[in-house]
Formats: C-alpha cells, structure tokens, sequence
C-alpha cells in the first residue's frame, strides 16, 4: 500500500500525464496498435517486473532500500528456482515427442 500511495503522490507532484482516458477493452486490441498509440505493456515476467522495481527510486523508498533490496533478492532466487524445474505443461508437450 505504501508503494501505491508514494507512486500516486510522485506522479501529482512530478505533474505526469496519465494519458487520455480510455474506455474500451485493450485485450480486443491489436499489439500493433496498442504502440502506435503509445500504451505502454506491463511487465510479462517476475524477472522483467523485478528490474522494473530495481531501477524505481519512489518504490524502493516507499518500502525502505533495507526491505526493498531483501524483496529482490528473495524474488529473483524465485525466478531462478521457477526455472530450474519442469513444469507438466513442458512433461506433457515434450515427454512424448522425444
């Protein structure tokens, strides 16, 4: 919560552009538009969101560095372990082909 508030407040206080307000449903639209109308993508992984939070000073402060630096390293020791394993997707797809 402290992160959302200090995000919110930075944004009043650095006066950013939120963006023209939109109504209709962006999963319906193509990516190809999307960018063209300059919408910017969240995220697609823990990785990419991880050094998304790394490179935010109003984030990291909200939370405290001591905190913020024990989240990340938590997280990414995460992302590293979520890639050593084999999920069943990957068993059921490729056990069979091979």
């Amino acid at each position: 919560m402290a992160a959302l508030l200090a995000a919110g407040l930075d944004g009043i206080e650095s006066k950013a552009d939120p963006g023209k307000r939109n109504n209709e449903n962006l999963y319906e639209v193509p990516e190809e538009e999307l960018r063209r109308r300059g919408i910017d993508f969240l995220p697609a992984t823990l990785s990419e969101a991880l050094d998304c939070l790394e490179k935010d000073e109003v984030v990291k402060t909200a939370l405290g560095e001591e905190y913020a630096a024990y989240y990340l390293r938590v997280k990414r020791e995460e992302w590293r372990q979520y890639h050593c394993s084999v999920s069943a997707w990957e068993t059921d797809h490729y056990l069979g082909l091979y």
